[in-house]
């Protein structure tokens, strides 16, 4: 039986690999340590395991064999860090860093341990995205050309946390909510951006926050483009559309979430969406060699470090 602890609840990913952890029956969840307020003495005893405030004394008296992580963005890479030098599997929020030099730290204890590390880019487990990329794979719409993105969020600062509106704490849009499109790009199409132009700037001043982020690129004649915005006045809207040469595919949520296909000929197909297991239970599938795992730990620093 491996033991799972979690370090930090502060985004509410720390629940999906609880719910993952609690399908398994070669996995315990034995603790979860938050070192800020709110504290997890409430969840905890919810569900029955032990609690912590301080992360290094959880991992040292529970030695636990997994752990995920959860706690502000600006503390993960430390933590992290910690966790893989005492060759413990990660799984963690996204992003796993906001700093090149986290992420060096990073770096260097996985290659030391060659430990298991996965960061949470979640939209790999979104069936619309999991249809797009076997359309585009499948060659529908002939030689990619282009990708462009967009993210239109509702900032609700009263219902956000403390640490969203900290630069450190938060590390900016880009790393946060960005880094999807980024990965999805990379990933539906097999190409790669390394050189992208990043820009985060702040719209208003009513809050301390970037709330605007881009990222744009053209490398081997194949532009990316990805926009991400804090000021929907009402809910979360998406666009993400991939064009090639035959015609593109799209998945556009102010329509509903079903991805559609645009042939040569201009006719819409609407591409047929499988179930697809959750991205923390792929994880520990990995873990047990039962599937391949989500995200490697390679991919996961080479995400980041493209958008540091």
């Amino acid at each position: 039986m491996k033991k799972l602890v979690i370090l930090g609840i502060d985004h509410g990913h720390c629940q999906a690999i609880i719910n993952a952890s609690a399908e398994r029956n070669d996995v315990e969840l034995v603790a979860i340590a938050q070192e800020t307020a709110p504290f997890a003495n409430e969840m905890a005893a919810n569900l029955g395991v032990k609690e912590y405030r301080d992360y290094r004394e959880c991992l040292t008296i529970e030695a636990p064999d997994i752990v995920g992580v959860a706690m502000y963005n600006g503390a993960r890479a430390k933590w992290i860090t910690e966790s893989l030098s005492r060759n413990i599997a990660v799984i963690s929020d996204k992003p796993i860093c906001t700093t090149k030099e986290g992420l060096a730290d990073i770096r260097a204890a996985q290659a030391a341990t060659d430990t298991p590390l996965c960061m949470m880019l979640t939209e790999r487990c979104n069936a619309s995205f999991v249809a797009i990329r076997k359309a585009v794979q499948d060659g529908r719409i002939g030689k990619v050309v282009g990708v462009e993105a967009t993210r239109y969020y509702a900032l609700n600062p009263a219902n956000r946390p403390w640490w969203m509106f900290k630069t450190k704490a938060y590390g900016g849009p880009a790393v946060d909510i960005l880094i999807h499109d980024y990965d999805l790009a990379r990933w539906i199409t097999g190409r790669e951006w390394n050189s992208p132009t990043i820009s985060q700037y702040r719209i208003t001043k009513d809050y301390n926050i970037d709330d605007g982020a881009t990222l744009v690129s053209d490398e081997d004649g194949v532009a990316i483009r990805l926009g991400m915005y804090w000021q929907s006045p009402c809910g979360h809207h998406s666009r993400f559309t991939v064009y090639g040469t035959k015609g593109y595919v799209e998945l556009n949520t102010a329509f509903g979430n079903s991805p559609i296909l645009i042939d040569d000929k201009g006719n819409r197909t609407d591409l047929p969406c499988s179930d697809v297991s959750s991205f923390a239970s792929l994880f520990f599938a990995g873990l047990a060699g039962e599937e391949c795992f989500p995200i490697t730990a390679v991919e996961s620093m080479e995400v980041m470090a493209n958008l540091l």
